[in-house]
């Protein structure tokens, strides 16, 4: 048997040397340095860059569901977008939910009573910043083998490829970014013990443009 890769790891190689290079990211091929790319070829390669996410992200979903041997779960969604959690209030407050419990990555698990079903409060947006959502978050949800249920949270390992124009350009979003911005999903429970969550981590590469002069967004 002869060494070497495989088809499709021959084709992503490819792929990525193809990428690196319309970027002038190639460091190490030879020649003089390459011009900066154009608009079409940034957008062509942000496109490939975000197919390639979304493979990640569903391969990695299906390490995770074969991992925990995970059955896909029906969760009904209260709310998803603008505005705040309703009906509920900050723990310590007088009118604190029955029971709260909050996961670094994950959200918070809320029970307003302890005769409600148990709610997930996630946050509506992936990728995003003060200038606004990139990519909103899709949550997963599922049930392992011993009855416990969990919501599957994406997290982007984001690898940052960066473009320097020589001139000015402008940088920020110039406004401030919308409200409070929330996820909300209902478990078909009332055992708050019987919820949880996991976080599913994916690779996902960006191009970030910037320049030498860059000028604040009026």
């Amino acid at each position: 048997m002869t060494g070497g890769l495989a088809s499709g790891e021959v084709a992503g190689a490819m792929r990525a040397i193809t990428i690196a290079s319309v970027l002038g990211l190639c460091a190490g091929c030879g020649g003089a340095a390459a011009p900066p790319p154009s608009p079409q070829d940034v957008a062509k390669v942000r496109a490939e860059y975000e197919a390639q996410a979304e493979r990640n992200l569903e391969r990695a979903l299906a390490e995770q569901h074969q991992r925990d041997n995970l059955k896909p779960l029906s969760v009904k969604k209260i709310a998803h977008g603008p505005g705040n959690p309703p009906n509920w209030k900050p723990p310590g407050s007088p009118d604190a939910p029955y029971k709260h419990r909050y996961i670094p990555k994950v959200g918070e698990f809320v029970q307003l009573k302890p005769e409600d079903h148990v709610q997930f409060h996630g946050s509506f947006c992936m990728i995003g910043s003060s200038c606004g959502c990139q990519r909103e978050m899709k949550y997963h949800f599922a049930e392992k083998p011993d009855g416990t249920l969990v919501v599957l949270v994406p997290e982007a390992q984001q690898k940052v490829h960066t473009i320097t124009y020589d001139g000015p350009c402008s940088f920020g979003c110039g406004q401030p970014g919308s409200g409070p911005m929330v996820s909300i999903w209902e478990f078909p429970t009332t055992d708050f013990d019987r919820v949880t969550g996991i976080v599913v981590p994916f690779e996902r590469h960006v191009v970030v443009e910037t320049c030498t002069k860059p000028i604040p967004a009026p």
